[in-house]
């Protein structure tokens, strides 16, 4: 009875000795791999609705639509990579204060009244840390608001 007493004992602590040494070590990601990391991340751009918005597609807006951009991605809690919004038609956009969740800021264009105007626009996000940075593009395309000429008496 002893020595069945001995073998348990003996398998356990074998058991829990084994699962020690089995941990995997986690991989330590570069600047320029964790920068990458958070431009690839899906939920860097949101719709006013929620819905992501895909790197490198168009996305048809009406008045009254805005983008949610992330402004920051932490990716441990000793890096946090900041996240610069930008626009090729700048006097065309807003970019605000997302007061709901302070980790995003809104991106939202000028309503646009005058037919001349380019609809089109590239949005970019570029991720920095360390001196790092990696971007990645969106591209928005609005229609003008048609107002209606009325005579008032």
């Amino acid at each position: 009875m002893k020595k069945l007493s001995y073998v348990l004992l003996t398998s356990l602590l074998l058991a829990g000795l084994t699962g020690c040494g089995s941990k995997k070590k986690e991989k330590v990601l570069t600047d320029q791999e964790i920068v990458e990391e958070a431009v690839a991340n899906p939920a860097l751009l949101l719709s006013s609705g929620g819905a992501i918005i895909y790197s490198n597609t168009t996305t048809q807006m009406k008045s009254g639509d805005f983008f949610l951009g992330m402004n920051s991605y932490e990716y441990s809690e000793t890096q946090k990579v900041e996240i610069v919004w930008s626009f090729d038609k700048a006097d065309k956009w807003t970019t605000g204060e997302y007061k709901k969740d302070p980790t995003r800021v809104t991106l939202t264009p000028a309503t646009v009244y005058e037919s001349a105007d380019e609809y089109k626009t590239t949005i970019t996000a570029t991720a920095k840390l360390n001196g790092a940075t990696a971007s990645t593009v969106f591209y928005s395309y609005m229609n003008h608001t048609k107002v209606a000429v009325k005579s008032i008496k």
